[in-house]
């Protein structure tokens, strides 16, 4: 997970996805409320950074969103997929003559 708090250069999920090889979550806040002036947070900038520089580097393993709560679904999947990947699953057995699929 990369957290966006800001606009910034844009490197550091070059160099996560290429060390870690994982799938990412690119998290920005959702904007303060504009009032005329600047733009005080400007996460959803880095997000979209992020994944631009993502995507033409060729990887396709994130997913972005902009709120002020982590995506406690995505994190549940990574769970399950971690699960999966540990696990032992075998096959006892055979179909029965005459009943295969």
């Amino acid at each position: 997970m990369i957290i966006s708090g800001t606009f910034h250069l844009g490197h550091l999920a070059l160099i996560l996805n290429k060390e870690i090889r994982k799938p990412i979550l690119l998290w920005a806040f959702n904007e303060l409320p504009y009032n005329g002036g600047k733009i005080r947070l400007n996460s959803v900038c880095g997000v979209n950074l992020n994944a631009s520089n993502l995507y033409k580097s060729g990887c396709d393993n994130f997913i972005c969103i902009v709120s002020d709560r982590i995506d406690t679904e995505w994190i549940d999947a990574l769970r399950m997929k971690k699960a999966l990947e540990d696990a032992h699953i075998g096959l006892v057995g055979y179909n029965a003559h005459g009943f295969s699929t």
